[in-house]
């Protein structure tokens, strides 16, 4: 019994040096490097990303009726967003230390990045904003109103 434990823990080791061989050759074939925790893609590949790009207008084009018109709402939850991000600023700056809690950093929750891929024209860009910020703000919240 314990030969046989030994002989399938040598087999795991072995296919775990194999899995990591695998994902070390996976990742030298990666299209983009890590640059300060950012995706930094090579030229090439941002040339490949630009010719994907659909244009704004088709974008438009092809997104159902609905879609469009229900846009304006959910971007009219900008105000009461930055309204909220103000007060959860002004509520932290002045309770936290009044009950020595730690301020939250804000750049550990507000993820604004993605409208820098090339693929996206303006309006998913836009989109990509306006994410990052309200999932940003909501995830700030969650923490302050612990």
């Amino acid at each position: 019994m314990n030969q046989s434990l030994d002989a399938l823990e040598e087999k795991i080791k072995e296919l775990e040096k194999s899995m990591a061989k695998k994902i070390q050759q996976a990742r030298s074939k990666l299209t983009s490097e890590r640059n300060q925790g950012r995706a930094v893609f090579l030229p090439e590949v941002r040339k490949r990303h630009r010719a994907m790009a659909r244009r704004a207008w088709r974008t438009l084009w092809e997104s159902p009726f609905l879609i469009i018109l229900t846009a304006p709402v959910i971007f009219s939850l900008i105000i009461p967003l930055s309204i909220l991000d103000l007060f959860l600023s002004v509520y932290q700056r002045i309770c936290f230390p009044v009950y020595r809690n730690p301020l939250i950093v804000r750049a550990e929750y507000v993820v604004i990045n993605r409208q820098m891929l090339s693929y996206l024209n303006v309006i998913e860009k836009l989109n990509c904003v306006y994410c990052g910020y309200k999932n940003s703000i909501l995830a700030s919240w969650r923490l302050g109103v612990r």
